[in-house]
Order: C-alpha cells, then structure tokens, then sequence
C-alpha cells in the first residue's frame, strides 16, 4: 500500500500526476545511463532533445496496453490513462 502524505485523498487526480511525473523524470536517468543524451532527453526518439514533436510520434496505444511514460504520445490522454 502507498501511503501519500498530499492533503489529498489517496487517488485523487494531483497524487496520480505527480506519480506518474515523477516515474517520467527518474525514466530520463535510466535513459541517460543506458542510451545517452539524445535518447533520454529525445523521449526514445518522440520528440527533439529541446521536446518538440515528431513527425510520427505515437498515439496512445489502446486499453488495456501499458503506456510507455517516456514517450511523447500524439492525441488526447485516454480516460484509463492512470489505470494502465
């Protein structure tokens, strides 16, 4: 079990995105380490190293597939985004 110490309820939506934000941000030191400079702060080739898109940057791929964190993702958040 996860204990938050937010004010929030456990669950609610800021403690979701400050998870998943933080899960993001520790992703580009595991990048770094293992593919370097362009691969973790290109979000694994889908965006720029300055974070601009692609062209052929990914959509969100469909439920119930996990979501790659690192990826810039093309079009809206899907509504089980944080249940994936």
């Amino acid at each position: 079990m996860i204990i938050l110490l937010t004010g929030f309820e456990e669950g609610a939506a800021e403690d979701l995105e400050f998870m998943d934000t933080a899960a993001h941000e520790f992703g580009h030191d595991v990048l770094m380490a293992s593919g370097g400079l362009v691969w973790s702060w290109g979000h694994e080739g889908t965006s720029t190293i300055l974070g601009n898109d692609v062209a052929g940057q990914p959509t969100y791929p469909p439920s119930p597939e996990p979501i790659n964190l690192m990826w810039y993702h093309a079009g809206t958040q899907p509504a089980d985004y944080y249940d994936r």
